[in-house]
């Protein structure tokens, strides 16, 4: 179970509340989120105690109860839900990296494009977003998306070079980068399970893709 499954059922909750506690579409919810806090803390942590803990039902009703003794416990537990819940998932991760935190400054194309899909912890979209990034750029220099492509028919050269005489090696390395970025990207792009549950990992997919972006700056076309 991760974090992201997690945050997708407290996300789920603004649905529920058009339901009841008796209704199955809740009393799914209510499982599935028993069973991720359970392999997230523990079968018998404080964390699935405190969830289990929430009522959605009333302690006791009158004779002549009506709808509002039903909903209101019900939205009082949906409410007291989103609360804890949200509380949980600060506590796997209280230091959630911000982009701006890093000791050092991602291309502004990929922060433009990804920084609020990556600190809205969505990691995989914003790494793969990162790389679609690079691929449109090399598509507005050479008409080419992909980097074999680019550097072959499109005529794409790489600024920059230490010295002429390791030009070549230059140009190759440049050209492995972005076929390592179509690579990942279509890795990224065609699976269900490219989820990216690390957030360090995620910032150096987007640093491969920003060192791309760097490089393209300085690219002419031949």
């Amino acid at each position: 179970m991760t974090q992201e499954e997690l945050k997708k059922q407290i996300n789920g909750i603004e649905a529920l509340r058009n339901q009841d506690a008796n209704s199955p579409t809740f009393k799914a919810w209510k499982r599935k989120t028993d069973l991720i806090l359970a392999g997230l803390f523990g079968n018998d942590s404080s964390q699935v105690g405190d969830f289990r803990k929430i009522r959605f039902t009333p302690t006791a009703l009158s004779w002549d109860a009506g709808e509002d003794e039903y909903r209101i416990p019900y939205l009082g537990g949906l409410n007291d839900s989103v609360a804890i819940l949200q509380s949980m998932l600060d506590e796997i991760n209280p230091l959630s990296p911000k982009i701006d935190d890093m000791p050092f400054i991602l291309h502004a194309k990929i922060a433009a494009k990804c920084q609020k899909l990556f600190e809205d912890n969505h990691y995989a979209p914003a790494a793969e977003r990162g790389f679609k990034v690079v691929k449109d750029r090399l598509r507005e220099l050479t008409t080419f998306e992909s980097g074999s492509n680019a550097f072959g028919k499109g005529g794409l050269y790489i600024k920059g070079a230490a010295t002429p005489n390791v030009d070549s090696d230059f140009q190759q390395a440049a050209k492995l980068l972005t076929m390592s970025i179509d690579q990942f990207r279509n890795e990224k792009a065609h699976t269900s399970d490219s989820e990216i549950d690390d957030p360090n990992l995620a910032m150096h997919y987007l640093t491969l893709a920003s060192l791309a972006m760097y490089l393209l700056d300085r690219a002419i076309v031949k």
